[in-house]
């Protein structure tokens, strides 16, 4: 704007001593119409200030790894009378690698009209994206002088990675392993007392314990109260994502291979339980995940993870949170995607 306005100060000069150096009428009226123009420009940008909205309700709430996503910001004229020239600067930012894209896009709107501006772009890895209006202006009608408006509106676009089936071996001791829980299995029986599986009449190799002596009494035989299989979280995944230097690709490779894991486990029929430390809230984040449903809404809030910057109080935080919890086998993923079990970095997974 300043520039803008040194050359039609500049402009008036040359006008003004043109005129000084002709006496013409032509040149008269110029330099009152040079001179008055500023003052009607913003006069006429002041009065329009409110006429012009944005809208953001076109803009996605999610996409998925390397496809095309396409967001639309919508721009209204409330003005009955007047139509509106404008600028608006698009910017879409990647949240998590830090990288800007800027689009900008002028038109004419005319009185109380609207038009959707678009924008396209591509995802190659998952993540958040913001998509922000950046700032808006209006110019005058030969374009001359204009306004800026700074605005703070912004939408996300959680991008989903593309789900891999990791390859890996369960043991059937994970598989026989029973973890607290409040649903049962309807097809096999287990250890929990506190459930019952089924009644049955008694056989030769039934423990003793297990008798039921109400209802043995009333049917006049033996009858076996078969105690019910928890179906509890048997194994945990364990997201590491320490604040310090990353390279390009970590956050995606992390947010990938946790999803896919996930995926693969419930594919297996294997509950587990999905748990990060939240560094804004100061606490861990669980999700149980039985099934691919499950594994989407756990991935849908990985997505806002922040990476924690006391060490210690995230194991704190750990410790206490799975104080006297067991699990069958718990699975480590750092901040780059690898696996981790034991300590050691696992190539291959056998749990």
């Amino acid at each position: 704007m300043i520039k803008r306005c040194i050359a039609y100060g500049a402009a008036m000069l040359v006008i003004l001593y043109t005129f000084l150096i002709y006496d013409a009428e032509v040149l008269s009226a110029i330099l009152i119409l040079s001179i008055l123009y500023p003052i009607l420009s913003l006069s006429w940008l002041a009065l329009t200030r409110k006429s012009l909205r944005t809208e953001r309700d076109r803009v996605p709430e999610m996409g998925e790894e390397g496809k095309e996503i396409r967001a639309g910001i919508l721009l209204k004229n409330l003005s009955r009378y007047f139509a509106i020239q404008y600028e608006v600067k698009i910017v879409v930012t990647d949240r998590n690698r830090e990288e800007k894209a800027v689009k900008i896009c002028r038109g004419n709107l005319a009185p109380e009209s609207s038009e959707t501006v678009w924008c396209d772009f591509e995802t190659t890895e998952c993540g958040v994206l913001e998509v922000s209006v950046e700032s808006i202006r209006r110019y005058d009608w030969f374009r001359i002088f204009y306004l800026t408006e700074e605005k703070e509106e912004q939408s996300l676009i959680k991008i989903f990675p593309e789900y891999e089936l990791i390859p890996m071996e369960i043991t059937r001791r994970v598989r026989e392993f029973q973890a607290d829980d409040t649903e049962y299995a309807q097809d096999r029986k287990g250890d929990d007392a506190s459930e019952t599986y089924q009644i049955r009449s008694y056989r030769e190799q039934d423990n003793i314990k297990d008798i039921h002596w109400k209802l043995t009494a009333r049917e006049g035989k033996l009858m076996i109260r078969e105690r019910g299989f928890p179906l509890g979280c048997v194994v945990l995944i364990w997201i590491d994502y320490p604040e310090g230097k990353k390279e390009k690709n970590d956050f995606s490779g992390m947010v990938k291979n946790a999803a896919s894991l996930s995926v693969t486990l419930t594919e297996e029929k294997c509950i587990h339980l999905v748990a990060w430390y939240d560094d804004l809230t100061g606490k861990v984040v669980m999700w149980r995940v039985k099934t691919v449903q499950d594994a989407c809404y756990m991935t849908w809030n990985l997505l806002d993870i922040h990476p924690y910057k006391r060490t210690d109080w995230m194991n704190e935080c750990r410790k206490e949170c799975f104080r006297g919890r067991e699990f069958a086998a718990v699975i480590e993923v750092d901040a780059s995607g690898r696996f981790w079990q034991n300590g050691q970095k696992a190539e291959y997974l056998r749990i």
